[in-house]
């Protein structure tokens, strides 16, 4: 059974951490690099959702762990999105860059400034994500986070060194993106502060 979205069985047991399911799932003969309708494979499921014995599962049965969804996202890209830092080590540990980017230049620390989780971003940091690297629109990780709610996310980047005075493609620098008056007084102050 797939659903509408192209997601199969496998897709669902690797997001549901259930190891002997996608063994037995492989073992009938379910292919374990079905892409669902977004690209998304089973290995981007395990990952997003950490499913660690599922993720190994997979790549123990030959899983491209590289493998790229519609929007050019791995299962580097959809750990950081979702904010797991364990899986995004364990990808890392596999041979993936920390500074991989999506089809439209996004690189997990981008996606994890979006999903505004200051402890992956934090990590990801230690591991050397490129703080300043911009996107297809000239985007920082602080144009995204800026974007958002969380000060404490906008704070971690300007304390690593993120560049707030950045132009994106348009022209605007973080603070201008800023949608609170509390996360551009941040951005505007930080100048002043450092």
């Amino acid at each position: 059974m797939v659903t509408d979205a192209g997601v199969t069985p496998l897709h669902l047991a690797a997001a549901s951490n259930s190891p002997e399911c996608v063994s037995q799932l492989l073992e009938q003969g379910a292919a374990v690099d079905a892409a669902a309708a977004d690209g998304k494979t089973p290995v981007h499921y395990a990952a997003q959702t950490w499913s660690a014995s599922c993720l190994e599962e997979l790549l123990n049965r030959g899983a491209d762990i590289f493998a790229r969804d519609h929007q050019g996202w791995t299962a580097l890209h959809s750990a950081a999105h979702a904010g797991v830092m364990e899986p995004i080590k364990f990808l890392l540990l596999q041979g993936f860059d920390v500074g991989a980017r999506t089809a439209a230049g996004k690189t997990a620390l981008h996606l994890c400034a979006r999903a505004a989780n200051d402890h992956c971003l934090r990590e990801l940091l230690r591991l050397r994500a490129p703080v300043n690297a911009r996107d297809d629109q000239g985007r920082t990780a602080l144009h995204e986070a800026a974007r958002g709610t969380n000060e404490k996310v906008t704070r971690v980047l300007l304390e690593s060194g993120a560049d707030r005075r950045a132009r994106d493609a348009e022209g605007h620098a973080p603070a201008d993106l800023a949608i609170t008056m509390a996360m551009q007084r941040l951005i505007r102050r930080w100048a002043i502060a450092a």
